[in-house]
């Protein structure tokens, strides 16, 4: 979290209410770039076309929950969500967490674990290029802030509708691909996992597909070298 608010915050945590009231995973931030457009959810506010929520997102209590986006139109889309969560602050702090990686990325997905920007991490800054980078910037031996990202980059076509959810939770999935942040000290760990739907329509062509992924390289390179010439 950018520094003037995380001051802010933790005070107002450590005078609102006994560590024990308010202890486990709390979000204090969560993102979503949908075809390039920005929605930086820092305190709830009302959620683009498309995109729902539950209580624990929209409300910022626990963070843990499901987030679910709605995409139509043909052509290249992309989806990428960022959620910044702390685990126990009150008690034994946030920069003493690390992340970890289950499973393989499926085809189209991109991911990351990182501190969110503050002091090294770079994961809000891939999440505004919309391409994370899918590495883990805050292993176990390196503890610090941890912060999640997950995305998605895909093609549809005429009348297709692509269907993308974000799963936030205390409980590790039975399998497939998922990022884990943990608490050390307090032993508490939560876990994002999410996918990706396309239904209806007609399907593209894998030819296409491989010109979806030449685009999407081609974006990214591009925005990259517009912000190296920015700095």
């Amino acid at each position: 979290m950018r520094l003037p608010t995380l001051l802010a915050l933790v005070s107002l945590s450590q005078f609102a209410a006994p560590p024990s009231a308010i202890a486990g995973p709390v979000i204090y931030e969560w993102a979503l770039n949908i075809d390039g457009t920005l929605h930086d959810y820092f305190s709830p506010g009302p959620l683009p076309p498309g995109v729902a929520a539950d209580l624990g997102f929209t409300a910022h209590t626990t963070g843990l929950g499901s987030i679910s986006v709605t995409v139509t139109g043909a052509g290249a889309h992309s989806v990428t969500g960022f959620f910044d969560h702390e685990i126990d602050e009150p008690i034994n702090t946030f920069f003493n967490e690390f992340g970890a990686v289950t499973g393989v990325a499926p085809a189209g997905q991109h991911w990351e674990i990182d501190e969110p920007g503050y002091v090294f991490g770079n994961i809000f800054a891939n999440l505004i290029l919309g391409l994370l980078d899918n590495t883990n910037g805050v292993p176990a031996g390196s503890p610090d802030d941890v912060s999640m990202g997950l995305g998605w980059n895909f093609l549809l076509g005429a009348g297709q509708t692509a269907n993308i959810h974000f799963l936030v939770d205390s409980v590790a999935p039975a399998g497939g691909f998922y990022l884990t942040h943990t608490d050390p000290d307090s032993g508490s760990s939560i876990f994002l996992s999410g996918g990706l739907n396309i239904v209806g329509g007609d399907v593209p062509e894998p030819a296409s597909y491989v010109l979806l992924a030449t685009g999407v390289a081609c974006i990214a390179l591009a925005r990259r070298y517009r912000k190296s010439r920015s700095l």
